[in-house]
């Protein structure tokens, strides 16, 4: 509710400012009411981590189906940040594309998902106050949306919330690339309905050049999470072979990235 009352404040201020112009549609996402999602089958408990969220305080998905379609073609698994923490990354733009609207909102149960079973196998070993490769990192990339197309900022605002809701300290950064023109009013409203510690994890990447250094860092940074033969097939699937998510096929001499 308090959440709500923030967004709705913030669309009458921006609104006001004359710099809103065609908003009003999009900031409903914003204050949207939850529908029901699909309802995967029960999953199995995760690794062990002191303090980690019982089965029974989420209806986390099994990796079985967070592996199928459509959602294996949009979040995945995927390298390191430059700090060392393990991305899951979230090709939102395409979501848009690909998914139906049921589809769009069970995206917040499968990142929840994604991060109850990839964080203590990513990180499990590492102090996440202590060692950056005990956090994760989310990027979120916004390719293919556009001021007629805006980004479904609701989702992203309750992905968000509820990654530092169940895993706390281990929830690093949350990286925006790729973002539209005239999404800047979006995401200031995003970043008012977060908390303050939420909102300092999140950067927005405005250049190609820093947008192009993360995917850089990301693509030498494998992690061989889920086996082998499972990441490759997902790989494939969320065309990582293709333009930018290719990066991986450029050669970058034998510089070491990320202290690794």
């Amino acid at each position: 509710a308090a959440a709500a009352a923030a967004a709705a404040a913030a669309v009458a201020v921006a609104l006001r400012s004359g710099n809103a112009r065609g908003t009003t549609a999009k900031v409903s996402r914003v204050v949207a009411v939850a529908k029901p999602v699909p309802q995967p089958r029960a999953s199995r408990s995760a690794g062990v981590i002191a303090g980690w969220p019982p089965p029974s305080a989420y209806p986390f998905w099994p990796m079985e189906d967070l592996l199928a379609e459509p959602y294996s073609k949009v979040v995945a698994w995927k390298g390191r940040d430059a700090e060392g923490r393990s991305l899951l990354h979230v090709k939102l733009g395409e979501a848009v594309d690909i998914l139906n609207a049921e589809q769009q909102r069970a995206m917040e149960p499968v990142l929840v998902s994604q991060c109850y079973h990839g964080i203590p196998a990513l990180c499990g070993a590492h102090d996440p106050v202590l060692d950056k490769r005990g956090q994760i990192a989310v990027l979120v990339d916004l390719k293919g949306l556009s001021y007629f197309k805006p980004p479904p900022i609701d989702i992203i605002q309750s992905g968000i919330v509820s990654l530092g809701k169940f895993f706390g300290h281990h929830a690093g950064v949350y990286y925006l690339i790729n973002c539209p023109p005239g999404a800047g009013v979006l995401i200031k409203l995003l970043g008012l309905t977060m908390g303050k510690e939420q909102r300092q994890r999140l950067r927005v990447v405005g250049g190609r050049k820093e947008r192009d250094e993360i995917l850089r860092v990301q693509a030498a940074t494998p992690l061989d999470w889920p086996a082998t033969s499972t990441a490759t097939a997902t790989a494939t699937s969320l065309g990582w072979d293709g333009d930018e998510w290719n990066i991986a096929s450029r050669r970058f001499g034998d510089r070491t990235v990320g202290g690794r």
